[in-house]
């Protein structure tokens, strides 16, 4: 009998990224595949509480910062993974592109992500996480992208 198809679905909590997880519950669905909706927070705990726009853990005492912020994330996902029935939730720490193709390369199938269509100068400086996901990954990656915007 074959195994299940894995998929590894990575969320920052984006419309591009409910996109993506609609489109990996819609392919699962069709397959029988196992999702794992993944996020990566950021590996230093004072800048998660500044990106999260949280200065109320700011002055915390680390442990508690770290807990506190832990548990904020897993709610945030376990909410998300919680709109497909099945999923797992994975909570990674690190930069997005680097921690989400190390998790596929050790037990994922496929790799789903969204793409927020960005383009222009903006790319060119900040760079993509998708792009560095697709440079990055050993594991094949679909990429859902943003609905066209209508050209001026």
């Amino acid at each position: 009998m074959p195994t299940r198809l894995r998929l590894l679905v990575a969320v920052d909590f984006s419309a591009a990224s409910r996109r993506a997880l609609r489109t990996a519950a819609r392919l699962a669905a069709k397959t029988g595949a196992e999702i794992t909706v993944a996020h990566v927070r950021p590996a230093r705990d004072l800048l998660a509480a500044v990106q999260e726009d949280r200065p109320d853990l700011v002055r915390l005492e680390p442990m508690l910062l770290r807990r506190r912020l832990d548990a904020y994330y897993r709610h945030r996902l376990e909410a998300a993974a919680g709109r497909i029935p099945g999923a797992s939730a994975l909570l990674l720490r690190g930069w997005p592109a680097i921690a989400i193709a190390r998790a596929a390369g050790r037990r994922y199938d496929m790799i789903v992500v969204g793409s927020r269509g960005r383009s222009g100068i903006r790319i060119a400086v900040l760079g993509s996480t998708t792009r560095e996901i697709l440079r990055r990954s050993r594991a094949p990656v679909l990429v859902v992208e943003s609905p066209s915007r209508p050209k001026r």
